[in-house]
């Protein structure tokens, strides 16, 4: 790979990254929202469940401008969104506030996945997309671990509201350098011509898990190992 490519691969692990820990910081300071504001355990079930409603719904969507205006725009977009939406979040006094802003980050979380792998799509061939979307996924745990571990320690250290705060504040700069350094395809990169439909298919076919998944799973032998399963329990019955 070249270096442009490793500099994409960078960016969009770094911003995915970012996304999740505007996504992830709510669960560790839950405890400490119900007590500061005296909110059930049914009424704050509400806001995860609507943070996912609004996540999933907005996936089509965002698939669809991705292609239509460009996936950087569509993840800048998002992006913006989810901070904001995290730090009207801090000024919440209650559940319909906390709620409400919580569905706005669903909205802006949802513009973060099918985007990026958009881009990977634009930018490397058929035959290297598979690893380049493993690493960039590699970016969900890390920032898992880091988002449970800044939050639970600045909401006990500093209050819950500031950990929406931070999380929100230092999310925008990062999006800013992501639209600056990942520039759209002026138009869309197509695959080398080694790399057309057909020929991506008999790549597929010849693979080597390919292969086996044919030898294991023939007809042939499918049929031997119901004979052999047959007999032995015949046998045990016998």
């Amino acid at each position: 790979m070249t270096r442009e490519k490793f500099k994409i691969i960078f960016y969009c692990w770094f911003v995915y990254g970012f996304f999740y820990l505007n996504r992830l910081n709510l669960s560790p300071v839950i405890p400490l929202i119900m007590k500061d504001l005296d909110i059930s355990h049914a009424r704050i079930g509400l806001i995860g469940s609507l943070f996912y409603v609004f996540y999933t719904l907005v996936q089509l969507p965002a698939g669809f401008l991705s292609d239509r205006f460009g996936a950087g725009k569509v993840i800048f977009a998002g992006g913006l969104i989810s901070a904001f939406s995290n730090i009207v979040f801090s000024f919440s006094s209650g559940i319909w506030h906390l709620v409400s802003s919580q569905s706005l980050n669903g909205l802006g979380q949802g513009c973060g996945f099918s985007p990026i792998i958009k881009i990977i799509d634009q930018h490397f061939s058929f035959g290297q997309r598979g690893r380049v979307l493993g690493l960039v996924m590699t970016s969900t745990a890390v920032f898992n671990v880091a988002a449970f571990f800044l939050a639970g320690y600045i909401g006990q250290t500093y209050g819950w509201r500031q950990v929406f705060w931070v999380t929100g504040l230092v999310f925008i700069p990062v999006l800013i350098v992501f639209k600056l350094a990942i520039k759209n395809p002026s138009v869309h990169t197509s695959l080398p011509v080694e790399e057309t439909y057909s020929n991506c298919r008999q790549s597929i076919g010849n693979d080597f898990f390919t292969q086996i998944r044919k030898q294991v799973v023939s007809k042939k032998k499918c049929f031997l190992g119901i004979g052999f399963f047959a007999c032995a329990i015949s046998l045990t019955l016998i």
